[in-house]
């Protein structure tokens, strides 16, 4: 697979992540979070995490591997 694929499935992954902490919520298992708290950790997730990976795709994608 090429990192492109990987990275469109790390994104589907934490989108579907955030989906099932909501409704979790939503549900009372997670009680003593907030939809905001939620969120904010998948959005730090996805930065550390795709932040490397959507660089080197552009990188790649000037240098025209």
């Amino acid at each position: 697979m090429k990192v492109k694929v990987y990275s469109q499935l790390f994104k589907l992954v934490l989108v579907l992540l955030g989906l099932t902490g909501s409704v979790m919520k939503w549900t009372g298992i997670f009680s003593n979070a907030t939809i905001n708290e939620i969120w904010v950790a998948l959005s730090f997730a996805y930065g550390i995490g795709l932040g490397t990976i959507d660089l080197n795709i552009t990188r790649d994608s000037f240098k025209g591997v």
